[in-house]
């Protein structure tokens, strides 16, 4: 439970592996109208340079943060979030080990 403008408020969040929002673009921007949620995650959107973030977020009241992966085909995360959140990306020095091998390489932090 986080506390907005004074009183206790929770933040709804989704998360969805999208495998390609690239051919889903409509249907995401239809969630992102529909406002029904603070936070979305999203896995394997497999953006690229070629799409700007304004294309996916068109005049609605989110923000979003992305990480493509520039390597090879595939991968890719992103964070959309209302406006009226404070979020910050924070760089992380390298790529910081976690349990079971896993590795981050960066973080979106609530403010």
């Amino acid at each position: 439970m986080i506390t907005l403008h004074n009183s206790p408020s929770y933040l709804k969040c989704i998360y969805f592996n999208a495998r390609s929002i690239c051919n889903k673009f409509q249907d995401l921007y239809q969630l992102l109208l529909s406002e029904l949620y603070d936070l979305i995650f999203i896995s394997e959107t497999w953006l690229h340079d070629n799409i700007f973030s304004s294309e996916i977020i068109r005049n609605t009241s989110y923000v979003i943060f992305r990480h493509d992966r520039l390597s090879k085909h595939g991968g890719g995360v992103a964070t959309l979030f209302k406006r009226n959140l404070r979020m910050k990306e924070v760089a992380l020095p390298s790529r910081v080990g976690l349990a079971r091998g896993g590795f981050l390489g960066f973080c979106w932090v609530f403010a």
